[in-house]
């Protein structure tokens, strides 16, 4: 590789992590005012569940969250916490807890995911507008298989060690 495309594949780099940054920093967290992110995000996919898996009587169990949001348990176990202490989702397990632990969202859990629903439309509704949909829905998927591209790189890099125990990345 000659340098001009070394400097080329650094820039491309520096300029993904820095666009990827300012998508989660924190003037996208405003919107956020009583949730973090994570926690919108698990409670959206335990309304999701609840809707759209009846047999389960509206568990969500955090090993199924875990495996949605590709987080480990204590990560989940750590944004269930938090909105139990809030007062948004039950937190309760089967039998001994051996069996499965989860959670149910509550009536405020379920209000609190709509107003917060709601600001987010309002805003990204401007953003799609401006941007085009089109444009919007190509960018969505294209940065799919991006993700794709890079969650299989990251477990081939951690499989793939040199002599001196180190990570090649």
């Amino acid at each position: 590789m000659d340098h001009q495309s070394i400097v080329d594949l650094t820039n491309l780099s520096n300029e993904l992590m820095y666009r990827r940054f300012l998508v989660n920093n924190d003037e996208v967290r405003q919107f956020f005012y009583e949730l973090t992110v994570p926690e919108y995000i698990a409670l959206n996919l335990i309304i999701e569940n609840e809707a759209n898996d009846p047999i389960y009587g509206g568990k969500t169990y955090l090993s199924d969250l875990a495996e949605r949001l590709q987080r480990p348990m204590r990560t989940i176990s750590s944004i269930a916490r938090n909105l139990r202490d809030k007062g948004f989702v039950i937190w309760s397990h089967d039998g001994d807890g051996e069996q499965g632990t989860y959670v149910m969202i509550t009536e405020e859990g379920r209000s609190i995911e709509e107003k917060h629903q709601q600001v987010t439309k309002e805003f990204y509704g401007r953003v799609i507008e401006k941007f085009g949909r089109q444009n919007m829905m190509e960018l969505l998927n294209l940065m799919k298989q991006l993700d794709t591209v890079m969650t299989v790189e990251l477990e081939n890099s951690k499989q793939e060690e040199n002599g001196d125990g180190e990570r090649t990345i």
